[in-house]
């Protein structure tokens, strides 16, 4: 089962990063504490940087992987 989240995960992630976007992209990692896997937690398209780390919520962490057009 890990290994299956994993490759999921990987895939993902290598999926963000060779994409093309015109805008600010955040692709959200989170830890399933109850089952102790990395998932993929959210993908949020225009992301508006100010905001971003204020929209994260405090209990629960999130990892992001972010995209930002300069």
């Amino acid at each position: 089962m890990y290994l299956i989240e994993i490759f999921k995960l990987t895939k993902a992630i290598k999926k963000f990063r060779t994409r093309r976007s015109k805008n600010h992209t955040a692709l959200l990692i989170r830890i399933d504490e109850e089952n102790l896997v990395i998932e993929q937690d959210e993908l949020i398209e225009d992301v508006d940087l100010e905001n971003f780390c204020d929209e994260l919520p405090d209990v629960d962490p999130r990892y992001p992987f972010i995209t930002f057009i300069y």
